[in-house]
């Protein structure tokens, strides 16, 4: 089992800004695939493989939305503007 160690504050601050710029990616990069998977679901509306696609994708970032609002809440806590 492993020990668990202790992060300091501003361990925590600098990992969660870190992540807050990787999920601003992620977030840019699924909603560019969720315009490319409506493109292409307007040309066949029927493609229930491509509009299951798309709920995936939208649920993704509905998941990392969640995430960046739990990362800027802790951020708040710790005294950090964003």
């Amino acid at each position: 089992m492993r020990k668990i160690r202790k992060v300091s504050k501003l361990e925590e601050k600098n990992s969660l800004l870190e992540t807050l710029r990787h999920n601003e990616d992620a977030l840019d990069y699924i909603q560019n695939q969720i315009y490319e998977t409506e493109n292409i679901l307007n040309i066949d509306p029927g493609d229930a493989i491509i509009a299951g696609q798309l709920a995936t994708e939208r649920y993704i970032k509905f998941s990392l939305e969640y995430l960046d609002k739990c990362y800027t809440d802790r951020l708040k806590a710790l005294g950090v503007k964003v």
